[in-house]
């Protein structure tokens, strides 16, 4: 579920614009990131790595190509415009979104090319052998770029752990901290603890229990430290409770309710997912 119809881009944004043609082009030709940073879209900041007018171009070769490669089977043609404008058009409109998100594309690219190839006859594939050739190339190039870029990511993360949530999950245990009441913010950020602890959390940022993130209404960005304490004070049962955080609370907060920062659970590779453990009376 996302916000609410407000958020929806409705007025033209040639920049954004820009991030979806990269986004369409690199879902299918997929190229290692910087050290650090496989995780981060080409099209996102830091080391954006295109320019609109390139952006543009390579995105409408890529798919006025495909378009004329699919054109001579009505059925693989309307999969891959209906795939690749629908989801094109929700990645402007809507979401942007990461790798995992604009792949669609790609898939949709996939499907048709499967249409195609299983309703060809084999008279069809021998009059003209080149029509299937090239396109089997193209695809290929793109399996191996993108096979390339996941063992880049499978070495990035051998060398450095994505998040931090094991290693905080291991200190709540090793401190008998588990059977606690565990309020964790943001919400994204409590998904894998969650997730190794097999029970849903407290997400005060959205005043209700859970597992994963749910992009709706009732969640709040900004909330302040005091806010984030009286929220999961008023969720959690009388007695102390657990409060882990992507920041550290306000010394004079701290101070205020008598809140202990417990740990620091640092050393993720992306800042996002690193953990201050509060123990809260």
């Amino acid at each position: 579920l996302y916000a609410s119809a407000s958020q929806w881009r409705t007025m033209w944004d040639p920049e954004h614009m820009g991030r979806v043609c990269w986004a369409f082009v690199s879902s299918s030709f997929v190229w290692p990131r910087p050290p650090g940073y496989f995780w981060i879209p080409p099209w996102d900041t830091p080391f954006r790595s295109y320019e609109d007018n390139v952006a543009f171009a390579c995105a409408a070769l890529l798919w006025l190509g495909s378009i004329l490669f699919f054109i001579r089977s009505p059925r693989a043609l309307v999969a891959y415009l209906i795939g690749t404008v629908g989801v094109a058009t929700f990645l402007y409109a809507k979401y942007l979104g990461f790798i995992r998100h604009t792949g669609f594309l790609f898939f949709a690219f996939i499907y048709a090319y499967w249409i195609l190839f299983a309703s060809a006859t084999p008279k069809q594939k021998k009059s003209n052998p080149w029509r299937f050739r090239i396109p089997s190339l193209i695809l290929t190039a793109m399996l191996i770029t993108q096979a390339i870029t996941g063992i880049w990511a499978l070495k990035e993360d051998y060398n450095r752990p994505f998040s931090c949530g094991k290693e905080a999950v291991e200190y709540l245990r090793k401190n008998n901290l588990v059977d606690s009441f565990i309020a964790v913010g943001p919400d994204w950020a409590g998904a894998p603890i969650s997730g190794y602890l097999n029970r849903p959390l407290y997400y005060p940022y959205t005043g209700r229990m859970g597992s994963f993130t749910r992009w709706d209404t009732h969640r709040r960005e900004n909330m302040t430290g005091e806010e984030l304490y009286r929220n999961a004070r008023a969720a959690a049962p009388a007695g102390p409770f657990i409060l882990i955080l992507d920041h550290t609370l306000d010394a004079d907060l701290m101070k205020k309710h008598n809140i202990e920062l417990r740990a620091h659970i640092a050393g993720s590779m992306t800042p996002f997912e690193e953990y201050h453990i509060h123990y809260c009376p």
